[in-house]
This record gives C-alpha cells, sequence and structure tokens, in this order.
C-alpha cells in the first residue's frame, strides 16, 4: 500500500477569496490549490518584505521555515520512490492466485488508486515545490482536481468496503458464498468508482483558466465551492472512517465470539481465514489512524489564518500560522 496521505500538505492560502488554494486537507478541501504563482491582488504582482520578494506563499514557508521547507520537500520524494514500486508490486500480487479472491480484489484495486494518486501528486509537486508549470493550463486546470479527488475518495470508500465484506464473512458465514464473491467486489468497485467520479465532477466547475494571467483560479462563487466541499470531504474523510472504526470493533468483537465456538465445537480455528482478517483490520486501521487525526488537524486551519503581508517576523497572526504549518507539515 502507498502512502496514500502525503497529499495532506497543500498550502494555505494568503487570500482566501483571491488565492483559494487552502491545505489539501481533508474538511477544508484540496480545491485550493492550483493559484500558486498568483498573488494577494488577481494581478500578476508580487509579495514584499524589504528586499526580498515573494511570488507564492510556498516562498513565505520558504524563508521564515526553511528547514521544515527543505524536510518536507525532500521528504516527498522519499515516499515517492518507495510508493511507487510498493503500488505495482501490491497490485500484482493480489491479482495473482491463490490471492485472487474477493477482498484481494479490493486490495489491489486500492494499490491502484494509491498508485494514480502518487502520479497526480507528484505532478502537483512539481508545480508548488519545484516550480514547473504543470497545472496552470488549459483543460488540466479543470480536469486535475477532478481525477485527484476521485482517486483520494476511493481509498476510504475502498476500506469501508472491505470491512463490511470481511463484517459479513464472519459474522453471517453462511452468507459468504452469497456476498463476498470476486464478481460482486468488482461490481462494488466500479459502483463505488462511478460514485467518486460523479461526487467530485463538479470541480470541473469550480476551476477555471484565465487566458489572460495563465493561471487557474476558482469561480468566484465561495457560497458553493464551501458548503460543497465541507460537506463532501467532512464525509469522505471523517465520517467515512468512523464508520470504519465502528465496524472493525464489531468485528473483532464477533471474531474473539466465534474463535470461543470455534474451539468449543472444533478445536482451533482455521487459520488461513483469522490471518486474512487481522490484515484487512490493520490495514483498516492504518486508514483510520492516518486520516481522522490529520482531519482535526487540518480542520483548525481556520483558527490559524495567514495574516496580512507585512512585519511576518513581528506579526503574532502569522508567527501563529507558522507554528500552525509547523505541526501541520509534520502530518505527513
Amino acid at each position: 500500500m502507498s502512502e496514500k496521505f502525503i497529499n495532506l500538505d497543500l498550502p494555505l492560502s494568503i487570500n482566501l477569496k483571491a488565492l483559494k488554494f487552502n491545505t489539501q486537507n481533508p474538511c477544508l478541501t484540496i480545491n485550493n490549490m492550483f493559484n500558486m504563482d498568483i498573488t494577494t491582488q488577481i494581478q500578476n504582482e508580487t509579495y514584499q518584505e524589504d528586499e526580498l520578494t515573494f511570488t507564492s506563499p510556498e516562498d513565505i514557508y520558504k524563508e521564515h521555515l526553511p528547514i521544515i521547507f527543505f524536510i518536507f520537500k525532500h521528504t516527498k520524494v522519499v515516499l515517492y520512490f518507495f510508493g511507487f514500486p510498493g503500488n505495482i508490486l501490491s497490485c500484482i500480487m493480489w491479482l495473482r492466485r491463490p490471492l485472487l479472491h474477493s477482498s484481494g480484489c479490493y486490495l489491489a484495486a486500492l494499490s491502484i488508486s494509491d498508485l494514480i494518486f502518487l502520479v497526480l501528486s507528484f505532478v502537483y509537486d512539481l508545480q508548488i515545490t519545484w516550480d514547473v508549470r504543470t497545472l496552470n493550463v488549459p483543460v488540466v486546470c479543470q480536469v486535475f482536481p477532478v481525477i485527484y479527488l476521485t482517486v483520494q475518495y476511493m481509498s476510504p470508500l475502498l476500506t469501508m468496503a472491505f470491512t463490511v465484506e470481511r463484517f459479513i464473512s464472519i459474522r453471517f458465514p453462511l452468507k459468504r458464498r452469497v456476498f463476498c464473491t470476486v464478481k460482486r467486489a468488482i461490481l462494488i468497485i466500479v459502483l463505488l468508482t462511478n460514485l467518486s467520479i460523479m461526487i467530485s465532477s463538479i470541480q470541473a466547475y469550480f476551476w477555471v483558466y484565465d487566458d489572460k494571467i495563465h493561471l487557474c483560479l476558482a469561480r468566484d462563487d465561495d457560497k458553493l465551492w464551501t458548503n460543497w466541499n465541507w460537506a463532501t470531504e467532512s464525509t469522505m474523510f471523517m465520517f467515512v472512517p468512523f464508520v470504519i472504526l465502528i465496524i472493525n470493533i464489531a468485528l473483532i468483537l464477533q471474531m474473539k465470539k466465534s474463535k470461543r465456538v470455534a474451539r468449543r465445537l472444533y478445536g482451533a480455528p482455521k487459520r488461513q481465514r483469522s490471518t486474512t482478517t487481522k490484515m484487512l483490520l490493520v490495514v483498516s486501521f492504518y486508514l483510520i489512524c492516518t486520516t481522522l487525526p490529520v482531519s482535526i488537524i487540518y480542520a483548525l486551519n481556520v483558527r490559524y489564518p495567514p495574516g496580512v503581508i507585512g512585519d511576518f517576523i513581528n506579526d503574532p497572526v502569522w508567527q501563529a500560522h507558522f507554528r500552525y504549518t509547523t505541526g501541520q507539515r509534520g502530518c505527513i
């Protein structure tokens, strides 16, 4: 499985209405992410501090949080180095027999989703971190956020799907042959993919390429944009993981009960099923542990906004924002 959660790193905006590229945050949305070069004004101005010129918030972080910026920048490279081959090998493994069963289908789909995410995250990092123009391009401006959000939604949805399937197989073993099949798993994966695309497709409306300044900008529709993203991302990154947590607790309790019954009637329980279930529980709890806490941290975004462009060092608002950003980027 890849580092799905290395995506929680998008920079905070200096001016939400003009910049709208908030943190890629499971509660405040990753949608605010393409105005890498835009400044306080929509026109191509720059940030000035004494003799320093800032063309993006990342330049501000680079100047005032140099160590954090350096670690963050190069840590992502390491994650990509292990993430790409890890997902490819994982996908190949789960698609080969004898691991090609219903749970294997979900895990293979999760690997593919994570692999696509890593590719898109790499493209994004080229723009925001390495100053390579990749997103401020016509068509890409509208299509990128749709696909980027789709693969992120797939992670918790697929995890919830195979968690529910595993619960059914343990709680209702006689119905396992009906509900826990490869054919049904593929159908559910297709349905979840379509659902994710439908939910994220509105992002193509939220973003528009400006031919005059050659930037990808968010439309001036703050109410719809804010309400939609709060609703969808709080659901996907907080509610769904919470549901997975509840199902996992119920699954663990049911496993203990089943083991007691199995020992009383047949001796030791089947080891293969127990091993597979434990492995799926590890994957589920990994997603929960890397999603819920980070979601809470990013939900605090609005409490530590950037200050007014000017005195970064003595402004208490900026200093609070820098401390928050340090903790935020430590969530990778």
